[in-house]
């Protein structure tokens, strides 16, 4: 499929979509663009009207705290959603997007996937898509969302060479215009919704790739929030990064809690992680 036809495709079923939709043959990021119009709407004191990005191809496509995600062009789902949202659904998105895509990519895309806390993409220990999540916020307006996933559609070289998977090569047959309509429904309908945490909750850990008792590593990264990157091919194996800007904390993994933070017996006593990263073993 070329870009000609993915682009008319999209417009063709989406002209009825209650949202906005923009279709981008090469951007830098489609976060970065999404993100600059929400600011602009908050600034304004304007309500943000329902907005989907999507990209054919990203130069500079971003997950967590900067790291990047490969974007080659036509190769994935390369999307970035912009909602308003009540304070408790905002509160709820790092568990109701991964809930939403996984869900959508079992179901609907016959993909055995699961989820990686936070919020990680995974079939059979290989990543397949990520989520960045940015919330805009200024005084007592509800916040804006700010929602990014990439989901690896065909193959590609760049996939294999950080160990990632995609739809195509688990034997779906959806096409590339086909999968991304797919998750911005799922998506969306998620975010309408769910009202809060305790909604997706039991979905999400029903979906997690790892079980009570598994013995864990996760790097707590210090800096921006949310989301997730190209890192498949990172392994941790200090305490402490020479600048000092991440630690490595082991532990047997207890589940997740009711606010959907990790849990992790560390030296015979619990700790909560909110965010951070789970090394290979």
């Amino acid at each position: 499929m070329d870009f000609d036809t993915f682009w008319r495709r999209l417009r063709r079923t989406r002209t009825a979509e209650d949202r906005g939709l923009v279709i981008l043959h090469r951007i830098a990021s489609s976060h970065d663009l999404a993100r600059r119009a929400a600011k602009e709407y908050q600034a304004e004191g304007h309500q943000a009207p329902s907005s989907d990005f999507l990209a054919w191809q990203q130069t500079a496509g971003k997950g967590r705290h900067g790291r990047p995600w490969r974007s080659p062009a036509g190769a994935g789902v390369y999307a970035s959603m912009v909602r308003q949202l009540s304070t408790s659904q905002a509160r709820a998105l790092p568990l109701t997007v991964p809930t939403a895509l996984a869900t959508a990519l079992r179901e609907d895309a016959g993909v055995d996937c699961g989820v990686k806390w936070p919020n990680d993409l995974m079939v059979e220990g290989k990543k397949i898509g990520g989520i960045l999540i940015d919330v805009v916020t200024s005084g007592s307006a509800d916040p804006i969302a700010v929602v990014s996933f990439g989901v690896n559609h065909g193959a590609s070289a760049l996939f294999k060479e950080s160990r990632a998977i995609s739809v195509a090569e688990r034997g779906s047959p959806l096409s590339l215009d086909e999968l991304a309509a797919l998750l911005l429904d799922r998506v969306d309908c998620a975010l309408r919704e769910i009202e809060g945490v305790a909604d997706v909750l039991a979905a999400y850990r029903e979906l997690s790739i790892h079980q009570p008792g598994d013995e864990l590593a996760c790097r707590l990264d210090q800096g921006a929030p949310g989301g997730s990157g190209d890192d498949s091919g990172e392994r941790g194996s200090e305490d402490r990064r020479g600048d000092g800007s991440a630690q490595v904390t082991r532990g047997m993994f207890l589940g997740i809690d009711d606010d959907g933070l990790l849990r992790l017996e560390v030296d015979g006593a619990e700790r909560r992680l909110s965010t951070g990263r789970l090394l290979e073993s």
